[in-house]
């Protein structure tokens, strides 16, 4: 067996100041989060029910992916995978649109 665990740990836990929840910074571009009938986006959480800042929480930390995609002529065209559902990427797709289609 191996010890695992998930979520952020608290601050406190291993005595880390920058460990645990961390309070929300304001994006650039600002993207609207909400949806036209005024309900929250998918995978977006209301701020009044994070947890406080340092405390330990089952939400996974942000990571920074990048991933470098054309909409040229001569490339291949991407197919949907199975599954696939444009809510899951609605707030993504808000960004690009926010930051003029690049």
């Amino acid at each position: 067996n191996v010890d695992y665990t998930s979520g952020r740990e608290a601050a406190s836990k291993y005595n880390e100041s920058l460990g645990g929840a961390r309070p929300p910074t304001q994006s650039h571009p600002v993207v609207n989060a909400l949806r036209d009938d005024g309900s929250i986006m998918k995978y977006v959480q209301n701020i009044s029910e994070l947890a406080a800042p340092g405390r330990a929480d089952d939400a996974l930390m942000a990571f920074q992916h990048r991933l470098c995609i054309s909409g040229d002529d001569d490339r291949l065209p991407w197919k949907k995978p199975e599954g696939y559902d444009r809510d899951d990427f609605l707030l993504f797709e808000r960004y690009i649109e926010a930051e003029g289609g690049k």
